[in-house]
């Protein structure tokens, strides 16, 4: 019988996990209920579950939107039920890779996944397509090489689900479906000009030969679709044995194929417009004899009028078995009511129609299950629901929002059904409305299906309109959006942050493709997606309130995907135009403020508008950003408005960089970044630090001349007189100033003080975020890391570090110890980037410091480990941004992606501050230098005071320091001499890093140190 039969004899009160994956199984005759694992298409645009019939593909729905988040996102390359079980082979989304897991069974209605086999540790192999024969009871699957151009054939153990190889085919396969006992597979020529269709008879797969013989079914001209070289799945489905195929094509195209597996050729092709791209087919199926009646055909419900109780049934005997062969005979059928047996019905009429009516359901929805069956056994079933009696009312229909200044007008129909189909008492339908996003309710039980509100506030409204009859609450509707409401003063702002904050803004689909701008809740921000169009889309501001010949700022933050035109890898470059006008509609938005021309961005950077204009008339107005990048191309990303009068005075603070630990009576210096909004130079102000909690006004600073449309940091020093926790913000006092909104910075620096004689340790920047590849990458045998950190971030001056500590989450099952080398060096640069490419890094040759070089440690799985690594030789650091070097040599020894950890970082905005490569080896490939913003949050222990300096010999920096009677160097000279302020030789030492000062007194000294042939001398001031 197999392992998936459904008959009569399973108890009436079990429910198969088919019947949990698919409550009724009444798609239409024939057609197949297609699950997958949607890995890209223009409709939903996310990694996920998606569900479609084959007779309405493009009415696919999303089921699990599992995002696209690397180390989060699970990638399903290949599934198929077997029996009741939805099987995928999970893998894991990573930066640019994928990494297997197991083997897990997936729920499709929701998205949930138990993972049921793990592979063994540093498995890369990924399977491309799996299938299940229920004749054979056999699970297949297969890995596609794409250099190679063939194909390795797996069997999966049903019972312990380990993968085993069994045959190497010489051609690559693509697809892979088995059915009554072959396996199916599409298959191209190496130029991809021809694909066929071959099978492949199971009893012919050697597993000690690692052969199998493949049979081509396709005629010579082959199937006739010009098949692309990306991932696709295809299946049958074993209720009635159609064979679907999801095919992606060379043009970029998606259709939704059957095959004749008999012929070899497209029975059917539909063209996906949404270009669905689909792995892991998998459709539920119903398994019996092959001789058993295949289902009953054109199965109806009707429940009796006006809500009474019979229920009609209609349908047509099968006049096929299981196997699509003319059916021998038949016995007659069951009907099952909500699982229970309610009647047999004896019948040999092949293909006869018949009727039953029940008389007994009660006021209820209520499932119907016909079960045809012959001597050979029970058939296939086909299920119907119906609702019986009288209904509660469904969804109210055609609900719309209209907008008038101030003033919404809300219309709607009643609903057209009862929430279960079925009858419903419209004489007594009633309505409650409540207004989002406030929240406030504005009309209870109402019967009439219009009305009116006023607003005073400008907002995106919409409303939810609520049914209600005699027999209680149904469905809700809720409207469309519309922006309205009363002007906004300026100054305005606007982050485009949330989704209310988005719904201020009309949106105008001006060309009607349906693809215009949107909220996005993984950036935060407003973006417009691609289209097939040019785009035409408008994103327009809320109502303002402008005065005649004044002036206004506009400013605005904007950025694009860093998305590459495959074929000559130059950047996909985005258009968009900013406008001025006094209706909000793209006929009354006709003064264009700014043409942003052709723009890209890298990932994680931005643009910075800044627009000035004035306006000729006092009266409300709009501003708005007009997507219009050619058809095809990528993303736009806006967020951060603000507009404003452009006046002499106005600055802001735009951050505070600071120590987040600091000691008692020891002077810690804080940089409060402070910009000037305004049309003049201004420095007639002061900088105060001050206890966010308190208001207490801790230190203060006068403030720097700031030129317009520039930045300026001031320097405060503050010395902390109590140990604990504190809360420190900094505020610009600016008499006269415009807008005093900004002059307080929104987010403080919480500081933790410590002892005055503890270890003083300075974080230079913020915990934000994570990644994996600063400051060190182990997934490679070889990695190397620069990352710089600006001299405004350190504070301090003439002072040395003895050890550094950054964060990371463990991954690995336990200790994990790798070689690593650390190396540090003051620089003029601000970036890692190249001069001549802004898409590669570049590293820094010369002038390093080494400071460690040894094994380094990590343990898993953790969350926010310390990493504290002391230095062999301390850096004196006197001033200028330090750039640090971070190799990391795992060799052989390293591990595999899902057990990296992912260290704690900053992002830099718009800075490449980062700059990283890996590799078998340290010879660096300068084209595979990446750039990058993100640098590793940094903690580093100081001390003060010492003679210091920085020696440059031979091409290799030469940090110099005094700790006690030893002044130490970076590393071995093959001379050091130190001569007194008259030029008498007082101390000398070959082959050595130090030279003891034992005998010597305070005072000034000529250290001359000679190196790799190379003499240099500096002046150094000893202190006893």
């Amino acid at each position: 019988m197999g392992v998936f039969t459904l008959c009569s004899a399973q108890s009436q009160q079990q429910i198969s996990a088919f019947e949990k994956h698919n409550a009724i199984n009444n798609i239409a005759d024939g057609e197949a209920n297609i699950y997958g694992y949607l890995r890209y298409d223009w409709k939903y645009r996310t990694n996920g579950i998606i569900n479609f019939q084959t007779n309405t593909p493009d009415k696919s729905v999303l089921l699990k939107d599992y995002g696209n988040v690397p180390g989060k996102t699970p990638i399903f390359t290949a599934g198929t039920y077997v029996g009741g079980d939805y099987y995928c082979y999970e893998t894991i989304l990573y930066a640019n890779v994928i990494m297997p897991q197991g083997l897990s069974i997936v729920d499709p209605l929701t998205g949930a996944y138990v993972k049921k086999s793990t592979l063994p540790e540093g498995t890369t192999l990924i399977l491309d397509e799996m299938t299940y024969d229920p004749k054979t009871d056999r699970i297949f699957a297969i890995h596609y090489d794409t250099d190679a151009f063939t194909t390795d054939l797996y069997e999966i153990s049903k019972t312990t689900l380990a993968l085993a190889r069994v045959a190497t085919i010489n051609e690559p396969f693509l697809t892979l479906s088995a059915d009554d006992g072959y396996l199916y597979a599409v298959t191209v020529e190496r130029d991809f000009a021809k694909a066929n269709l071959v099978k492949i008879n199971q009893s012919t797969i050697d597993a000690t030969n690692q052969s199998c013989t493949v049979e081509k079914i396709s005629p010579a001209e082959g199937l006739g679709l010009n098949v692309g070289n990306f991932s696709q799945s295809m299946e049958f489905d074993k209720t009635t044995h159609r064979l679907w195929w999801q095919a992606q094509t060379q043009d970029d195209k998606s259709y939704l194929v059957e095959l004749d597996p008999k012929t070899g050729k497209i029975i059917k092709s539909t063209l996906d417009n949404n270009k669905t791209q689909l792995l892991a087919m998998g459709i539920p199926y119903q398994y019996v004899v092959d001789e058993a009646p295949s289902y009953v055909t054109s199965l109806k419900l009707k429940a009796e009028e006006n809500g009474g109780s019979k229920v009609t049934l209609t349908w047509n005997m099968p006049t096929l078995n299981y196997r699509n062969k003319t059916l021998a005979n038949i016995t007659g059928v069951k009907i099952f009511r909500d699982g229970r047996l309610v009647k047999r019905i004896p019948s040999t009429s092949i293909g006869a129609a018949m009727s039953w009516v029940d008389e007994g359901p009660s006021n209820d929805t209520h499932i119907y299950k016909i079960i045809p069956y012959n001597t050979s056994g029970d058939g296939i079933y086909k299920e119907a629901s119906v609702f019986v009696g009288e209904d509660l009312p469904g969804a109210p229909a055609n609900v719309k929002l209209t907008a008038n200044e101030s003033e919404g007008t809300l219309t709607w129909d009643e609903p057209a059904e009862g929430i279960h189909d079925g009858y419903f008492d419209k004489a007594s339908l009633s309505y409650d409305v409540t207004r989002l996003p406030d929240n406030i309710k504005i009309a209870t039980r109402t019967t009439n299906r219009t009305l009116t509100d006023r607003v005073s506030k400008h907002a995106g409204y919409s409303y939810v309109v609520v049914a209600y009859n005699r027999k209680g609450q149904g469905l809700s509707s809720t409207s469309n959006t519309v922006a309205f409401g009363a002007s906004e003063a300026i100054p305005f702002t606007s982050s485009l942050n949330d989704n209310d904050d988005f719904g201020r803004w009309t949106v105008i689909d001006n060309n009607n493709d349906a693809m215009t701008w949107k909220f996005n809740s993984k950036t935060s921000s407003a973006y417009y997606d691609r289209s097939e169009h040019n785009a035409d889309d408008w994103l327009v501001s809320p109502p303002l309130s402008f005065v005649k010949d004044k002036k206004y700022q506009l400013r605005y933050t904007y950025s694009t995907s860093n998305w590459i035109n495959p074929d000559d890898k130059t950047p996909v470059m985005e258009k968009m135009k900013v406008f001025y006008g006094t209706e909000p509609t793209v006929a009354g938005l006709t003064a264009m403020i700014k043409d942003l021309e052709e723009f890209h961005t890298a990932s994680e950077t931005y643009f910075y508008g800044k627009n000035i204009f004035s306006v000729g008339a006092t009266d409300k107005g709009y501003i708005a950003f007009q997507a219009c990048s050619d058809a095809m191309h990528g993303q736009i990303f806006l967020k951060d408005v603000s507009l404003r009068e452009y006046s002499d005075k106005d600055l802001s603070v735009k951050g505070l960089t600071g120590s987040a630990t600091a000691n008692c009576e020891v002077e810690q210096v804080f940089v409060a970044t402070v910009g000037n909004e305004g049309s003049k130079a201004v420095s007639n102000y002061t900088v105060q630090l001050f206890n966010a909690d308190t208001d207490e006004v801790l230190a203060s600073a006068a403030g720097v001349s700031i030129m317009p449309d520039e930045t300026g940091n001031v320097s405060v020093k503050w010395t902390p007189a109590t140990e604990g926790d504190i809360n420190v913000s900094a505020r610009v006092v600016l008499d006269g100033d415009t807008y005093p909104k900004d002059n307080v910075l929104g987010s403080p620096i919480k500081v933790k003080v410590a002892a005055k004689n503890a270890s003083k340790w300075l974080t230079i920047n913020t915990d934000e975020t994570y990644g994996w590849y600063s400051p060190f990458f182990v997934s490679m045998p070889y990695s190397q890391a620069q990352c710089l950190y600006m001299e405004d971030e350190i504070q301090k001056k003439d002072i040395s570090f003895m050890a550094m500590q950054v964060k990371y989450n463990g991954k690995s099952k336990g200790e994990f110890t790798f070689p690593a080398r650390i190396y540090i060096k003051t620089t003029d640069r601000t970036d890692l980037l190249s001069a001549d490419n802004a898409y590669i890094g570049v590293f820094e040759e010369t002038g390093w410091t080494k400071v460690f070089e040894g094994n380094i440690t990590i343990n898993g799985p953790k969350e926010g480990a310390d990493l504290q690594i002391r230095f062999d030789t301390p850096f004196h650091y006197t001033g200028g941004n330090l750039n640090f070097k971070f190799e990391a040599l795992a060799g052989k020894k390293r591990l595999i992606a899902n057990q990296h950890p992912e260290w704690h970082l900053k992002e830099i905005i718009g800075k490449a501050r980062t700059a990283h490569y890996d590799g078998q080896t340290s010879n660096v490939k300068e084209s595979e230098i990446f750039p990058s913003p993100y640098v590793p949050f940094m903690m580093l222990e100081y001390k003060e005071g010492g003679t210091s300096g920085i020696l440059s010999v031979g091409g290799e920096g030469l940090n110099i320091y005094q700790k006690g009677n030893i002044l130490y160097l970076s590393s071995v000279c093959e001379k050091a001499e130190l001569f007194n302020a008259s030029g008498s030789l007082v101390c000398a030492a070959n082959n050595t890093d130090r030279l003891q000062l034992t005998s010597l007194s305070s005072g000034v000294y000529l250290l001359k140190v000679n190196k790799n042939g190379m003499i240099r001398t500096m002046k150094i001031a000893l202190k006893r």
